[in-house]
């Protein structure tokens, strides 16, 4: 996106292979600044092949079934903080999604997927700030604002700010939470 006609972007790869972030300039990005992150960081081989780890960041986990709802319940339940969250998931070997369900009517409710649009739609609406994580398992990027606007595509949904766009497939949100969290200031609630 520099004066010359190039398009430049960084792009970082899991130890599985598998691409997890992508960083590109924008005609308001410093390309001078680009150069120097780049050479800063640049490694010294630069090889074209990488050695993969098919298995890299897959936790063990468990069936929710071998789980003792009542215990992990209570661990919920006495939480502090929203990070630890995380903690209660490993400790239990648990998915996110294992844990929304043990977690129904008591700290999750399921929602219709497709409520994404329209809960984006109503925060533009209506300038309220919010954060918003998006990522995976190797990155999580994390917005905290207004968004400036949401367009509804037919396979995708875009939220925009300032100088931020999230785009989501409609087709890979399989389910949706409403997901309650205590902490010391009283629950946080989140779509999930």
């Amino acid at each position: 996106a520099g004066g010359d006609g190039l398009s430049r972007s960084i792009h970082f790869y899991g130890k599985d292979g598998k691409p997890v972030h992508r960083i590109f300039l924008t005609p308001a990005s410093s390309v001078n600044g680009f150069e120097e992150i780049v050479e800063r960081f640049l490694h010294p081989t630069q090889s074209r092949t990488q050695t993969v780890d098919l298995h890299f960041g897959i936790p063990a986990r468990v069936s929710r079934e071998d789980v003792n709802r009542e215990i992990f319940l209570e661990r919920w339940a006495g939480m502090r903080d929203t990070r630890e969250f995380f903690t209660l998931l490993h400790d239990f070997q648990l998915s996110r999604q294992d844990a929304f369900l043990l977690g129904e009517r008591r700290f999750t409710q399921r929602l219709a997927p497709e409520l994404l649009y329209d809960v984006l739609r109503s925060f533009v609406r209506r300038k309220i700030p919010l954060v918003m994580l998006v990522g995976h398992s190797a990155c999580v990027q994390i917005f905290r604002g207004v968004l400036k606007r949401i367009a509804d595509w037919q396979s995708d949904v875009t939220a925009t700010a300032a100088q931020v766009q999230a785009r989501f497939r409609k087709a890979a949100i399989a389910t949706a939470w409403l997901v309650d969290k205590p902490t010391r200031e009283g629950a946080i609630r989140s779509l999930e």
